[in-house]
């Protein structure tokens, strides 16, 4: 009777499992680190006294941020204007630009990350909302930088910068009819030259008679010599009568480059600011109405300036990054009388120490600056500061700027979490103003709760802890890291206990670099318990060299059993690094283990991405080998599976001469393609549970939206598992890890989100509660007896390739054994509560699952 109800609940459960699905757990709470941000990069303000401010900061006074926040006339954050104008752009960071309209929208524009973004401008109608008949019939700018905005009278909209229309053209200057049109009566020829390279346009003027001053970086405009400044007529064609006093090139062999211009109305005459104007080197000029130098103006202001404005009193207002106005002490924002001469009475204190990016006047006579600058009259004002008509700081306007950190644990055996991120002194946590101790490692409880019990010191042993952690799931990490800081010198490589103190029976041999800095070194911990080092790096015991690729001994000690070849290509690509803004690094960038004491190693040169098995030795494997399947320009990423099977990740659609689904593929024991995986679902990242199924990270409509699916071991979609919804409602993409924690398989997701499965999460969160899906698919694996009591019988119909597995309901992995040695194995079940549990054996012709049931 017992055994009964027994299968009765059986039945009943596996029937019930497909309708639960993954949720928030609501008993984890976690801890948000936030740090302090400040940076406004364009400033507008409109007719009744509101601010407009393109920046980028995850909070502003307590609110979701925006890439385009609206303060009210008393600099109030205008929340209203924040619901109906949602996050920004897609694509769009650094929003350098923003026009207004006679009617009252509002255009903006930035910066994107790369080609092929969402298009841009965009507008807003008054109240904030998007306005929908802009550019509802095409996009004249589908990637690139905005760098400049202005209306006409007529409604039509000028837009500068560099970038690419929908033709594929670099363009640096177009015009576009009100709906966002581009503007068939406007041609610019062959458009804007530097040189061999294409102009830029960073300030447009529209003139009373309908003229268009343009300036930027630029020699020539069609053809027609006009370094840094141009007068264009309506249609866009050169006003010759307009003649640049720049040279096109100084004695130095460095061109203009103008960053902001401002044209007096009374008299007409232009200002013109940014760095490199003329052959005295000067950061500001003025110019007469037809581009000649006015001699009456003398500041050769030294540094960058990227504002200038003109007062309605004739003096000039100048931001950017400079220490001295003619000779006064004036740090990135000065007023200068008509004459170039510096306003004594102005910025007294010194201004802002560091760069400033924007300057607006209000409608009271003060203004508001914004930039990369954390003081102000040497007092803390972070990014954004209203200026009093005198230039001082005004301690009545403190906006608490934010930027949620991006975060990553290392979940432990305890349910403790380490910290990992850019988390650092000067953060604080859970939007509180509550400061994280001094201490570059952190903890967190199993609560998701911050222990400041376990704050590890950044000086330990008159040693300052400043590097790269490498946190294990035991508790302890390994510390990259150079004696002095980010200095020159030998690299160190210390494993520290759970309480944070160094391992007193691990030291390292001497490592030094071929390349300077801490880039070149990475640990990764082997199953052994010894720990591989790669990188740009060199090793010597007692005259044992190593290049490029260490083993370490679980001491610390040189493994000299271990001697890779110390001409491999790997250490030439390591001695030839990529140059920057490449996208990735050449040489070894990790070590993944393999069953039998092998490895692989996983490594760039200049065109492609590789992998070298290695036998215990340090030999290489020649019986693992991707043949030509990687050629030219193949780059991808690489992980091991639990049971020694690789999954790449890259751009191609074939690898091998076989057909990859979602740029994903599965590696046979040799290095060819396994035919039996098939991606069902492009994925950013796929994370392994113990059942051989695959957490994928799946992309969404755009960057700020990604969801969490799951995959059957053989890349099919797993129906029974309901996507989680993850979501960034700020200005920066949506990104998380995925990891299981070791003692119930809880997923936990860290990274850079704000909402997961439609509820408020920064950055970190926790689900739990679905039950694994009982169901038997792929290879036949019998089972006997079943229900069970101390010993399972299991007949595969093919080789076992890794451990047997077995599982609870809650997907916890209740015990493990050897891999079966032959095709009949018996399983012994000593010490198992009685219960339903899932078996699953990976085999050479996928993953054997099977209920059962232990009495």
């Amino acid at each position: 009777m017992k055994l009964f109800y027994f299968l009765i609940t059986l039945t009943a459960l596996a029937a019930a499992a497909p309708a639960r699905a993954q949720q928030l757990d609501p008993a984890f709470t976690p801890t948000t680190t936030t740090g302090p941000a400040g940076r406004a990069y364009s400033l507008a303000v409109q007719p009744d006294g509101k601010v407009l401010m393109g920046t980028m900061v995850t909070r502003y006074e307590g609110q979701l941020g925006s890439q385009l926040v609206r303060l009210n006339a008393d600099c109030s954050p205008d929340t209203a204007f924040r619901r109906r104008a949602g996050v920004g752009g897609s694509y769009l960071r650094h929003m350098r630009a923003i026009a207004l309209q006679a009617d009252g929208k509002i255009v903006y524009g930035g910066e994107q990350y790369f080609l092929g973004d969402v298009p841009q401008p965009l507008r807003l109608n008054a109240d904030g909302s998007p306005d929908a008949t802009f550019r509802a019939s095409g996009a004249p700018w589908v990637s690139g930088t905005i760098l400049a905005l202005a209306t006409q009278p007529d409604g039509k909209l000028l837009v500068g910068g560099i970038c690419h229309n929908a033709a594929g053209t670099t363009v640096a200057l177009e015009r576009l009819l009100p709906d966002g049109r581009p503007d068939p009566a406007f041609n610019l020829g062959t458009g804007f030259g530097n040189g061999s390279a294409p102009g830029e346009v960073h300030a447009v003027e529209v003139l009373p008679n309908g003229k268009l001053l343009v300036a930027g970086v630029f020699t020539e405009v069609n053809g027609y010599l006009t370094p840094g400044i141009v007068q264009l007529l309506p249609d866009g064609s050169v006003d010759t009568s307009f003649r640049s006093a720049l040279l096109a090139q100084n004695a130095n062999g460095s061109k203009p480059v103008v960053l902001a211009m401002a044209r007096q109305p009374l008299d007409g005459k232009i200002l013109v600011a940014g760095t490199v104007l003329d052959q005295a080197q000067g950061s500001l000029r003025r110019l007469l109405p037809d581009g000649s130098f006015d001699a009456s103006f003398q500041a050769p202001l030294d540094g960058i300036l990227f504002q200038v404005r003109v007062q309605a009193s004739g003096e000039v207002l100048v931001a950017g990054w400079f220490g001295t106005a003619l000779g006064a002490v004036r740090q990135a924002v000065a007023r200068l009388h008509a004459d170039g001469t510096p306003d004594a009475g102005f910025a007294t204190g010194g201004g802002p120490g560091g760069l400033v990016w924007a300057l607006a006047e209000l409608p009271n006579g003060s203004y508001m600056v914004g930039g990369d600058y954390a003081s102000v009259d040497q007092q803390p004002s972070p990014g954004l500061t209203r200026l009093t008509p005198a230039g001082r700081l005004d301690p009545g306007f403190a906006p608490r700027m934010e930027n949620v950190n991006t975060l990553s644990v290392v979940p432990l055996p305890d349910g403790t979490f380490h910290l990992r991120g850019t988390v650092g002194p000067g953060d604080q946590l859970n939007f509180n103003n509550q400061p994280l101790p001094p201490a570059y490692y952190h903890r967190l409880a199993a609560d998701g709760s911050y222990q400041a019990s376990l704050a590890f010191p950044t000086v330990v042993n008159n040693n300052t802890r400043v590097g790269y952690p490498w946190p294990q799931p035991d508790g302890t990490f390994y510390h990259v890291h150079l004696p002095s800081g980010f200095s020159t010198g030998p690299v160190l490589i210390d494993r520290l206990l759970a309480s944070g103190q160094p391992d007193p029976g691990f030291a390292t041999d001497t490592l030094s670099y071929t390349t300077p800095g801490l880039y070149g070194a990475t640990v990764f911990p082997q199953p052994s318990g010894k720990i591989a080092v790669c990188g740009t790096l060199s090793v010597s015991n007692n005259g044992q060299p190593r290049e490029a690729l260490a083993l370490l001994q679980p001491n610390g000690r040189l493994d000299r059993s271990f001697v890779p070849p110390a001409t491999g290509l790997w250490v030439q690509a390591a001695q030839t690094p990529l140059g920057i803004g490449v996208g990735y690094q050449t040489g070894v960038q990790s070590v993944l283990p393999q069953p039998n004491g092998r490895m692989l190693i996983y490594w760039h040169d200049r065109q492609r991405s590789h992998l070298t098995r290695l036998n215990p030795d340090g030999s290489i494997d020649p019986g693992f080998d991707l043949g030509s399947a990687a050629g030219p320009n193949t780059l991808f990423q690489a992980q091991v599976l639990a049971n020694g099977q690789v999954l790449l990740r890259g751009s191609f659609t074939s690898f091998g001469g076989q057909a990859v689904a979602n740029g994903w593929l599965r590696l046979l024991p040799d290095g060819r393609p396994d035919p039996g995986f098939a991606a069902a679902r492009a994925a950013l990242t796929l994370t392994e549970q113990p059942d051989g199924r695959l957490l994928a990270l799946v992309p969404g409509a755009d960057v700020r939206h990604c969801t969490l699916q799951r995959l059957e071991a053989d890349g099919r979609a797993d129906a029974s598992f309901q996507a989680i919804a993850i979501e960034s409602e700020v200005a920066a993409d949506a990104s998380a890890g995925v990891q299981l924690q070791p003692a119930d398989q809880a997923i936990v997701l860290a990274g850079f989100f704000t909402r997961v499965a439609g509820q408020p999460r920064h950055s970190l969160a926790r689900l739990v509660n679905t039950p694994m899906l009982f169901r038997s698919t792929g290879p036949t694996a019998e089972v006997f007896p079943n229900p069970v009591r101390e010993a399972l019988h299991v007949r595969l119909s093919a080789a076992a390739t890794g451990p047997a597995v077995l599982l609870d309901l809650r997907g916890r992995v209740a015990s493990t054994w050897p891999a079966p040695g032959s095709l009949e194995a018996t399983l012994p079940l000593t010490g198992l509560r009685p219960g339903l549990y899932f078996l699953s054996v990976p085999t050479a012709q996928g993953t054997a699952r099977r209920r059962i049931a232990v009495e």
